[in-house]
């Protein structure tokens, strides 16, 4: 007479193949979400330095202004260089950003000039 179902066997081994799968998932959206959470944060991060930037276009820029403070949460820097030209000053202003004193891994930079007469 020939048995109908699974033995306890074949349910353990389907059992353990369905858990190392979910394993996997649970792993692969875990990681997913990091990469998110850092994508979203170097996002405001350079939404922060462009806001700083057209600031900075708008008015004459002063590196000792902002250089060393923290904006929206995040350590700021500003640099800028100073050209006189025959069509006026050139301005170079560069601004580093991140989350970190000292973070040079995680750091965006963002640059621009503008030209005053």
């Amino acid at each position: 007479m020939k048995k109908k179902g699974f033995t306890f066997l074949e349910v353990m081994i389907a059992m353990a193949i369905f858990a190392v799968a979910i394993l996997f998932i649970v792993k692969l959206n875990s990681a997913s979400n990091a990469n998110i959470n850092r994508q979203f944060n170097r996002q405001k991060m350079l939404y922060t330095a462009q806001r700083l930037l057209e600031s900075y276009k708008s008015v004459a820029p002063s590196s000792q202004e902002l250089s060393g403070t923290t904006i929206d949460g995040y350590y700021v820097k500003v640099d800028s260089i100073i050209a006189q030209g025959s069509s006026g000053h050139l301005f170079e202003i560069t601004i580093h950003i991140t989350t970190h004193l000292g973070d040079t891994q995680n750091e965006e930079i963002l640059a621009t000039h503008v030209i005053r007469g």
